[in-house]
């Protein structure tokens, strides 16, 4: 999962009844995620992460415990 991008970190959002059992609502979160989304150019969309993670760091969406390295086989090069 990319967590680089809000477009496509789902625990970003705090969808609430709508996510996972137990999930935050965190409407502004939500709404600034919508935004970015929408954003018309990259300074907008610049201003709006900046929103968000600011956002994120006073309503804290998630706690990541950990990752785990993916166990798949590679081709040896």
């Amino acid at each position: 999962m990319d967590h680089w991008s809000p477009a496509t970190h789902a625990f970003l959002r705090g969808n609430g009844a709508q996510a996972t059992t137990g999930w935050p609502a965190r409407p502004r979160i939500k709404e600034l995620w919508a935004r970015w989304l929408g954003a018309a150019d990259l300074a907008t969309q610049q201003d709006l992460a900046r929103q968000l993670q600011a956002e994120a760091e006073r309503k804290v969406p998630y706690v990541p415990l950990g990752s785990s390295p993916s166990r798949l086989p590679t081709a040896a090069t």
